[in-house]
């Protein structure tokens, strides 16, 4: 037999080797194409699976955009909307009412004829109520608009019969006078008279706090009863011509002393107010307070009221407020003296403007608009305006 020689068989050996090496190879090469040919395919319908899972979500949101838009156009819907718009309207158009019945209330106060101005309004409340809101408004800013202009006519009259001066009253005595400020010309009609020589009495219709239906009287009866020779009205107060008022009708509710009885009203709610007072000490010294708070409750004092805003402290306005222009009511000092009266069509930055003019070195706002009264020597020099539920009364 022919025998191989056994280098021959050494290299047949290895070429057998290296062919199952190859076609191990091979095998594992084609595997690996077919594994990851599968996993494409997996991938590929993966992103097929989520690109349909986009559309369908896209489509939902589609679907719900249309369906709330359905809902949002139910009657129902549409029908609460416009009430609210309706309540709106009547909400606001009944507002402008209650403020022309205030204005009308201050404008009579202050002996303004408002007989045109109840007949705008009367017609304006029969448009409100026939439901035409938009008309109703407009015929109600021309009642406020006429009303306001009947209002700086009759306050331009007290102005003719002022004269001018840019001093203060001699001690003892009533003058009206126009004076020239920075912010324009202002008539004041005020009193003075020596602290020496007089009882700044504060009294009240009740003898104790009031929250409604509170009693109320005219300025000269507050003179009369006190033994005063003059007055001017007191601390704001709700009238009963207000509407807003309804259910506090004559109540005020800032610190006062009543001289007659002792006490101290509206006590409880004044602890931690920041509202002006003033005090006439048992020796008839005046004392200012920046706040009611700083005041204890001494019954052994003459009189006593809070209110604001203070208009001059140093010598100097404490206020530049600028708004609706009417009658302030105001109580100051200057060396010794004390001053009571009304500064006519001003705000309270005119007000502090005009006083400080004067030369007072402290004064503090009183009630003013319908509420305005001034009495000295047996007349209303100012007023007579609203009944009042207190007062400021000068005794000897």
């Amino acid at each position: 037999m022919f025998k191989f020689p056994a280098s021959q068989k050494l290299r047949f050996r290895l070429h057998i080797s290296w062919l199952g090496v190859s076609v191990m190879v091979s095998v594992i090469l084609l595997l690996v194409c077919m594994i990851l040919s599968n996993r494409q395919n997996q991938l590929i319908a993966e992103i097929s699976a989520l690109q349909f899972k986009e559309s369908e979500l896209i489509a939902n949101t589609a679907s719900l955009s249309a369906e709330l838009m359905t809902l949002q156009n139910e009657d129902t819907r549409k029908t609460n909307l416009e009430l609210r718009r309706k309540i709106t309207e009547v909400e606001t158009t009944f507002g402008q009412v209650s403020k022309v019945l205030e204005l009308i209330s201050d404008a009579r106060g202050q002996s303004v004829s408002v007989t045109n101005a109840e007949k705008e309004l009367a017609r304006a409340v029969n448009t409100l109520g026939n439901l035409n809101y938009a008309k109703a408004g407009e015929e109600l800013t021309t009642v406020t608009t006429n009303l306001n202009s009947q209002i700086t006519k009759k306050q331009a009259e007290v102005a003719v019969a002022a004269q001018a001066a840019q001093d203060l009253p001699s001690v003892g005595s009533y003058r009206r006078q126009s004076v020239t400020t920075s912010r324009g010309t202002f008539t004041v009609s005020l009193i003075a008279e020596s602290l020496s020589g007089v009882r700044m009495i504060t009294d009240s219709a009740n003898d104790d706090t009031c929250t409604k239906d509170c009693a109320v009287l005219p300025l000269a009866t507050y003179v009369s009863r006190n033994g005063g020779f003059a007055g001017i009205n007191g601390s704001y107060f709700c009238p009963p011509d207000y509407p807003s008022c309804a259910d506090k009708i004559n109540s005020f509710n800032t610190l006062f002393f009543n001289a007659r009885t002792k006490k101290y009203m509206n006590s409880n709610n004044n602890v931690y107010t920041s509202n002006p007072m003033v005090v006439q000490n048992a020796d008839r010294s005046l004392r200012f307070m920046g706040s009611a708070q700083e005041w204890g409750r001494d019954t052994g004092i003459i009189g006593g009221i809070s209110n604001y805003p203070m208009l001059v402290s140093g010598g100097n306005p404490t206020t530049s407020e600028s708004g609706a222009k009417g009658p302030r009511g105001f109580l100051g000092v200057k060396s010794g003296t004390i001053y009571i009266g009304v500064v006519h069509a001003a705000d309270f930055g005119d007000a502090a403007a005009t006083l400080a003019t004067l030369g007072l070195e402290t004064a503090m706002n009183l009630d003013g608009g319908g509420s305005s009264a001034l009495y000295y020597n047996g007349k209303y020099v100012v007023g007579p305006g609203r009944n009042l539920p207190n007062a400021i009364i000068l005794a000897r």
